[in-house]
């Protein structure tokens, strides 16, 4: 499985949906309710894309949390996105 994706394949996989693309910025950029701090990029999401914001897998500290724990989060929020 290929975790990295090339613009042209997530291009293609918006009419052919054949993985999903997680999208890791917070939830108001993902919305496009926040401005994009990177020169040049427009705001909003990547048409069919699901958002995980990755500050919700690091802890206070600044260290990632558990395996364990960033399964869980990834498995509550895949579910609750393909019951949407």
């Amino acid at each position: 499985m290929e975790v990295l994706k090339h613009a042209k394949e997530i291009n293609e996989n918006i009419i052919e949906k054949q993985f999903d693309v997680i999208d890791a910025r917070s939830i108001e950029r993902f919305k496009g309710e926040a401005k994009e701090p990177r020169e040049g990029l427009r705001s909003g999401n990547i048409k069919n894309s699901s958002c995980i914001p990755f500050n919700i897998l690091i802890n206070t500290d600044k260290t990632f949390k558990s395996k364990k724990e960033i399964v869980e989060i990834f498995s509550k929020n895949l579910k609750d996105i393909s019951s949407n």
